[in-house]
């Protein structure tokens, strides 16, 4: 991004409405941000749950397991939609 901004042609950029810019620019580094505070940590607490509980799973039976497995996505999918739901439904009241 910043290099961009160094090779940036000034003749146009004065041409363009500053605060969009300015704008789009803190919404980039915002949404990084966001992504590397809540996002990366998220995602690594998300695989290291799904990991432990397969393994309990194995060590409580591993033919039960495999016979799950087909099962696993639907749910996580399943509980993905339904956080959505509930954070936009508290987000709205």
């Amino acid at each position: 991004m910043f290099k961009r901004l160094l090779k940036a042609d000034y003749v146009k950029l004065r041409a363009t409405n500053a605060p969009d810019i300015i704008t789009t620019m803190n919404h980039s580094v915002d949404s990084l941000e966001g992504i590397l505070s809540s996002g990366l940590p998220l995602a690594f607490t998300s695989i290291l749950t799904i990991a432990g509980t397969l393994a309990v799973m194995f060590i409580v039976d591993w033919r039960l397991t495999l016979l799950s497995l087909p099962v696993y996505p639907f749910l996580l999918l399943l509980s993905g939609a339904m956080s959505r739901k509930v954070g936009a439904a508290y987000g709205n009241a």
